[in-house]
C-alpha cells in the first residue's frame, strides 16, 4: 500500500484534522532549573513567556473522517529521547488511523 498525505485523503473526499503537541518547559527564575514539564499547543504557550520549547518529545494526533462519515482517530507519540518531527509523526499516525478502517489504495 503507497503510504497517504493529508493532501491525497483530503482530494479523495476524507475529512482529516491534525494537531501537534510539543513539550514546553517552566524554568525556575531564581535558579535556572527546570521545575515543571508542561505539554501545551504551540499558540497557547506562545502568550507564556516563562515556557520554552523542548526538541524533544510531543504527541501528534489526527483524526479522519471517510466519505461514508465514519470517524477515527490515533495518535504518534515522540520519545523523550528522540528529537520531535511533525512529519514522521504524523506520517504514523495517518498510518495507524487508516488501519482502522481497512484502507486499501487502488
Amino acid at each position: 500500500m503507497k503510504k497517504q498525505t493529508v493532501h491525497q485523503l483530503r482530494k479523495n473526499g476524507w475529512k482529516v484534522k491534525v494537531g501537534h503537541k510539543r513539550i514546553f518547559f517552566r524554568f525556575d527564575p531564581k535558579t535556572g532549573q527546570k521545575s515543571e514539564i508542561v505539554s501545551l499547543y504551540r499558540d497557547w504557550a506562545e502568550n507564556c513567556p516563562d515556557h520554552f520549547l523542548s526538541a524533544k518529545g510531543g504527541v501528534t494526533e489526527i483524526c479522519i473522517t471517510s466519505p461514508d462519515d465514519i470517524t477515527y482517530s490515533d495518535f504518534a507519540i515522540c520519545n523523550m529521547t528522540d528529537h520531535y518531527d511533525s512529519r514522521i509523526g504524523l506520517s504514523i499516525a495517518i498510518g495507524r488511523t487508516l488501519r482502522h478502517f481497512d484502507y486499501v489504495q487502488e
